[in-house]
């Protein structure tokens, strides 16, 4: 019967007003002793609030923690302390509003409140190439109140993660924030740094350890049709074909964005489709070619030993009438440029050595093994500052 209640609740005209009063009201309580954490709209437990929470239960394993996640909170992350909520719930605004910290990679929704004693940690989900928000001369793809919603959700920030100090400009810029930037590198990328045996993602994933991996990771393009939320892009280039032109066996991983499909393409034991694999650097780190185009995950991947090839095949078209870019994309990324298919083939094949030195130290400086353990020193230190309250 309560259910039936419930559900009939949630569904009503009443129920996102009722959740704001109750936010308005809850906002000026002492926080509660509790951290939130938020991945992907609750799609997902991983990414950088999954490596802050994971070093913060050896820091310290009595806190309170709230994940959001709508699926059944994975096990091997479980602590005894640990509780999980489904987004947009009653204990969704509830304990977010209550708690001393909420930890991001995405943005709340516009409307929704953080305590004014309490703190929000945006780790945001890469280093920008292309142009965000603010920045953009022509917003494709939104409604007309896109732009002062984000900005409204943006300005709730208390800190936000960067990953170099050009990363913390282009948000700076992209974002109009207020909130401090934390320089203290991407948690996500403490992998690259201290996984010591890659044969566990390998049967993770049931990969074969004996063949070469490339990896396909384009970023999405605000285009195409919609269905179920999500844009329908065509692969650019024909795997199999290029895999027939390898002297060397290797499998084909292909991830489409969160917000995207690839279609046109027949999956097989050689080509793979990987796109609900949520963490990415997983299969970075077993990839021996990451190909992507205007994609952030060229920053992270630059950790790795893989060969990072680019694939702008649209690059006029994206950079005039899409999105641009931070950089300029032909002089400041120093990874080969393929533009055709037999171009892609031959970058494969190349065996030259580059030295990315230059690039890491400007864009990825903050990285290494401890950022996770330095975030949560961090905020241990910040939040002894505030009062809670029950």
């Amino acid at each position: 019967m309560k259910k039936k209640i419930y559900k009939k609740y949630r569904k009503s005209k009443l129920y996102y007003p009722s959740m704001k009063l109750l936010m308005r009201i809850l906002q000026y309580k002492k926080p509660k002793d509790i951290i939130v954490f938020e991945s992907n709209v609750g799609k997902h437990v991983g990414d950088s609030p999954l490596l802050i929470y994971l070093a913060w239960l050896e820091y310290d394993e009595n806190q309170k923690f709230i994940w959001v996640y709508n699926k059944k909170f994975p096990k091997k992350y479980k602590s005894k302390n640990t509780k999980c909520i489904k987004r947009l719930s009653i204990q969704y605004y509830y304990y977010i509003v209550r708690a001393k910290l909420v930890v991001n990679n995405q943005n709340l929704p516009y409307y929704v409140l953080i305590n004014k004693r309490g703190l929000y940690l945006q780790t945001w989900h890469g280093t920008p190439i292309k142009k965000m928000q603010n920045d953009l001369d022509n917003i494709v793809g939104r409604d007309s109140g896109y732009l002062s919603r984000v900005n409204l959700a943006a300005s709730r920030w208390t800190h936000l993660l960067a990953q170099s100090t050009y990363a913390g400009e282009c948000f700076s810029s992209a974002f109009k924030h207020n909130a401090k930037t934390l320089y203290l590198g991407y948690p996500r990328n403490d992998l690259f740094f201290n996984v010591k045996n890659k044969e566990s993602i390998y049967k993770k994933f049931n990969l074969n350890m004996d063949k070469k991996i490339i990896l396909y990771a384009p970023t999405f393009r605000e285009q195409g049709n919609v269905i179920k939320k999500k844009y329908q892009q065509e692969l650019p280039f024909n795997p199999h074909e290029i895999l027939d032109s390898l002297s060397e066996e290797y499998v084909f991983l292909i991830k489409g964005h969160l917000i995207a499909n690839i279609i046109n393409v027949e999956f097989d034991e050689q080509v793979i489709d990987v796109s609900n694999i949520q963490d990415i650097n997983e299969l970075i780190l077993i990839s021996d070619v990451v190909i992507t185009d205007y994609s952030s995950l060229m920053f992270d991947a630059i950790h790795s030993d893989a060969k990072i090839l680019l694939y702008p095949y649209d690059l006029k078209e994206y950079e005039y009438k899409l999105r641009g870019f931070y950089l300029d994309y032909k002089k400041d990324l120093p990874f080969k440029k393929c533009y055709t298919q037999d171009e892609l083939i031959k970058g494969i094949e190349d065996n030259t050595i580059n030295n990315y030195q230059e690039f890491k130290d400007k864009f990825v400086s903050y990285d290494d093994k401890n950022a996770s353990k330095r975030i949560v020193e961090y905020f241990v230190s910040e939040l002894q500052k505030i009062k809670l309250g029950d």
